[in-house]
């Protein structure tokens, strides 16, 4: 580091000094980015459980990514799937012959039924993760308990990015935006972990909420331009009920502006929908960007060829291995 110092120096020095520091500091290699497990270090334990939180702190990483829902009795729970999936749902012994119930038709006490710590072993789910220790009797946790966890455990550095889940296409099943973005902003204060965490979603309007109701809240906006998920709808006439404020395609396309315009700090994005373009454009509106979700060699190498400032895996205790 000191002989970085001392090279940019030197190069201020030189005349034409602005060419000759540019051309020290795009020498400079990015820094690590920063690593954040997915749902937990989900290759290694039961997703969104306190054992994969667990597991992602004693394997090194930087920080965890959650999902959040509301219970019937308006509790905030760490779960994906806005039903319970019968690929990790098990109870009284007995796996879900269908996807389960949704979580917000549950109330706390009937989610707690339900065991979470194992996979499917006929599932599609239990081949992708060879290295997953399943732990059986693992429950979806409150979100105050995995934040309890993360302050007995974690450093005092750890991040946590908490997905606000609701979908503006299936109303039935998806937590109300408002109430859900309410419950997780005063479960992380009352945690005293404000100033680390970072709420994220698909479904922009709730972090509209949180930006106007909790000014403290740093927000990052997901988006994903896939078959299986488009957020965005570039190209499409209209406002996307995912976005609901603005048209993007007014703003020339470009996810980052509106972004910036809407108070966000931080775009997470699916990794194959970045561009070394899209990312310096996004820097240059003061944005940090992270891609999502690294499962695989294959994948770790796609995605650190474009130095992202963040990395969200599965495995954060092999994504620095070379």
């Amino acid at each position: 580091m000191i002989g970085r110092i001392l090279l940019l120096a030197a190069a201020l020095a030189l005349p034409h000094a602005p060419a000759a520091a540019e051309a020290v500091t795009a020498a400079m290699p990015s820094p690590p980015p920063i690593v954040i497990a997915h749902r937990g270090a989900s290759g290694l334990a039961p997703e969104n459980t306190l054992p994969a939180f667990l597991a992602a702190i004693r394997a090194g990483a930087d920080g965890v990514e959650l999902d959040v829902h509301l219970t019937a009795d308006g509790v905030a729970v760490v779960h994906h799937d806005f039903r319970l999936s019968k690929d990790i749902a098990r109870i009284e012994g007995r796996w879900l012959a269908d996807d389960g119930p949704a979580i917000r038709s549950l109330t706390l006490a009937e989610l707690e039924r339900y065991d979470v710590g194992r996979i499917d072993p006929a599932s599609n789910y239990a081949r992708r993760y060879p290295d997953y220790a399943p732990s059986d009797g693992a429950r979806a946790p409150t979100l105050a308990a995995v934040l309890d966890l993360i302050r007995r455990e974690a450093p005092p550095d750890f991040q946590v990015w908490v997905e606000l889940k609701a979908d503006p296409t299936q109303p039935a099943i998806s937590s109300d935006p408002a109430a859900l973005s309410d419950a997780a902003a005063r479960a992380v204060a009352e945690a005293g972990l404000m100033d680390r965490t970072t709420f994220i979603s698909f479904h922009w309007p709730a972090l509209y909420r949180l930006r106007d109701t909790v000014p403290a809240a740093r927000l990052g906006f997901l988006s994903a331009e896939r078959s299986w998920m488009d957020n965005v709808q570039l190209g499409r006439p209209g406002v996307s009920p995912w976005v609901a404020a603005l048209d993007i395609d007014d703003l020339g396309g470009s996810i980052p502006q509106a972004i910036a315009e809407l108070g966000g700090e931080a775009w997470s994005v699916y990794y194959k929908d970045l561009t070394p373009e899209r990312l310096a454009e996004a820097r240059a509106l003061g944005l940090q960007v992270g891609v999502w979700t690294v499962r695989d060699a294959e994948q770790r190498e796609a995605a650190a060829a474009l130095a992202p400032d963040v990395i969200t895996t599965d495995r954060p205790d092999w994504y620095r291995q070379e």
